[in-house]
Order: structure tokens, then C-alpha cells, then sequence
């Protein structure tokens, strides 16, 4: 680890150098905003390896698959889920009316949560009835989020 830049906060306990055990994390689902690149792929990365369920947020998809890969291969496939395989699996377990509308809760945070709530897009997801509707927006807010502009 490296050095902190600036001094430990009250009570000595700094979160950049505190050790962390192999387990520390296990059982929590961890939600991570942009784990495509850079700070938010090191983190869904580092949680994975302290015990945590990642889902994979951003706008690339290609980005989120590979980091998928990554923590899928070295932690098992139960370790992370990109945003819309999460939509798929709330609809496999709970069925298309009771699973869309759980999903649509969901989505909803974390549209909100990758900054885009104000985007045009968000409101349709939320109101989506249809999984196939609800799957294409997903693709256009996180996927390409630059074809919301020609929509």
C-alpha cells in the first residue's frame, strides 16, 4: 500500500491503509458505478476479493465484461453480475410481471446512482412493461449512453 497524503483522521484509523482479511466482505452485495475503468473497476475488483458479490454498473459494456471475466475467473460466477444479467435473474426467479416490477426498483437506483437521473431514458425504464423494452434501454443508458442524444 502506499503512504497516505494526508494525515490518519481522529482515532487513527485510515481506510487507505487499514488491513483488510480475506473475508471481510463476505455476504455483502456491493453495488459499483463505473466498474468498467479505472477507480471503479479497482474497486468492484478489490471488493470481489474480500468476499463480496459485485453487480457491474457503467457505460461500456465491453468495459463491464471483462471485468466480469476477470472476477468471475479468479472468485466464481457468484461474484458478480452486470446490471442487466441482474434484470434476467429477477425475472427467471420471481416471473415477467412480479420480476419486472422488482427489477424496475432496482434499475431505477442505479440509473440514479451513475448520474443520469434527470436523463429521459431513466423515466421510461421505470415504466417499462415489457422485459424487451426494459432490456433496450438499459443498453442505450449504460451500454452507449451517447445514442440517448439521437433517440
Amino acid at each position: 500500500m502506499t503512504e497516505p497524503t494526508s494525515p490518519a483522521p481522529a482515532g487513527g484509523f485510515d481506510p487507505r491503509t487499514a488491513p483488510l482479511a480475506a473475508d471481510e466482505l463476505q455476504g455483502r452485495i456491493i453495488l459499483v458505478t463505473g466498474a468498467g475503468q479505472g477507480i471503479g473497476r479497482a474497486v468492484a475488483l478489490r471488493c470481489a476479493q474480500h468476499g463480496a458479490t459485485v453487480l457491474l454498473l457503467g457505460r461500456t459494456l465491453r468495459h463491464l465484461e471483462a471485468v466480469h471475466a476477470r472476477i468471475t475467473t479468479r472468485h466464481g460466477a457468484e461474484r458478480a453480475a452486470i446490471a442487466l444479467e441482474h434484470m434476467e435473474s429477477l425475472l427467471s426467479a420471481m416471473g415477467q410481471g412480479p420480476g419486472l416490477r422488482h427489477a424496475r426498483k432496482h434499475l431505477a437506483a442505479y440509473v440514479d446512482h451513475a448520474g443520469r437521473a434527470s436523463s429521459p431514458l431513466r423515466n421510461a425504464l421505470v415504466t417499462a412493461e415489457d422485459p424487451n423494452e426494459a432490456r433496450r434501454l438499459i443498453e442505450r443508458l449504460f451500454a452507449h449512453p451517447e445514442r440517448e442524444a439521437a433517440a
